[in-house]
């Protein structure tokens, strides 16, 4: 505000010497100086304040596309660093069973995961034989996503079987039957959050991931610079849906009869749907392409 003012008052005084005069050039280029000066350290304040709200909510990156702008090895390396909890909520949940390499990867990393033994791991998958299902597999149009839920479901109970009894009882399986309108990764501190678009082949979904919790320091300072409790994260209000759709008002828990109901439409579907491709698929002739 004073350089401001200082400014204003070194333009007059440069207009009343003269624009064409010497010492008035020096006092009109002096005072230009300082109003670009105090005009650029206005915007840097408000783009730093505007960061620091992002920041306040936990918002760690933006992205645009998950398929460039995440790699595929950070979901095998999520679950495998886990020593509290992972959770997914997903469609088909097939990306961990694209190839041979990344099926391998998802087995060390589940094993690595509940190894720890306070850790817990869930899936959760849109119930293929839902009508919402359907719909959504109707709006991707060459993906398989109905197939490509039932393998992703029957591989990971595969591997559940393999595991010692104490780590089965720390994997849960389910199925929803609600509006898929993100995925979400949940892990100890961190959330990664894609949203789907309607009516579009969901492979390059953008999305953003977050903070599950502020570090001790960080809510100190925020105490300090604002007088009160940093904001409350963005992952909360996105773990608040997880924990609805992960109830039983939404979803159910996969058992073995249900699998082999999974097992008999995933082979029904592989015979009516010869010319739907995986997500597996569809990625590799983006590669391509």
């Amino acid at each position: 505000m004073i350089a401001g003012l200082v400014a204003v008052c070194l333009l007059i005084a440069g207009w009343f010497l003269r624009p064409d005069t010497r010492p008035g050039v020096i006092l009109l280029g002096i005072a230009t100086s300082i109003l670009a000066a105090v005009g650029l350290a206005f915007t840097a304040v408000e783009r730093e304040e505007f960061a620091q709200r992002i920041l306040d909510l936990g918002v760690q990156q933006i992205f645009n596309d998950r398929r460039k702008d995440l790699d595929e090895e950070l979901w095998p390396e999520l679950l495998a660093n886990t020593r509290r909890e992972f959770r997914v909520l997903g469609m088909a949940n097939h990306g961990y069973l694209s190839s041979t390499g990344a099926k391998e990867e998802t087995r060390e990393a589940l094993t690595s995961a509940l190894n720890s033994k306070k850790s817990e791991v869930e899936f959760l998958w849109l119930n293929p034989e839902h009508e919402l299902a359907r719909l959504r597999e109707k709006e991707e149009g060459s993906r398989g996503l109905r197939r490509d839920t039932c393998e992703s479901i029957v591989f990971f109970w595969e591997l559940r079987e393999e595991l010692e009894p104490a780590q089965r009882e720390r994997f849960s399986m389910r199925e929803y039957h609600t509006v898929p309108t993100c995925g979400l990764s949940l892990t100890d501190d961190y959330m990664v959050v894609t949203h789907y678009l309607a009516g579009q082949l969901n492979l390059s979904a953008p999305g953003v991931v977050l903070r599950q919790s502020t570090p001790r320091y960080e809510r100190l300072f925020a105490r300090f610079r604002k007088g009160k409790e940093a904001k409350p994260s963005l992952a909360k209000k996105y773990m608040g849906n997880y924990q609805e759709i992960a109830g039983d008002q939404w979803s159910q828990e996969i058992d073995g009869s249900r699998i082999e109901d999974l097992r008999k439409l995933l082979a029904k579907l592989q015979q009516e749907q010869p010319e739907k491709q995986s997500e597996a698929e569809l990625r590799q002739e983006e590669i391509h392409d």
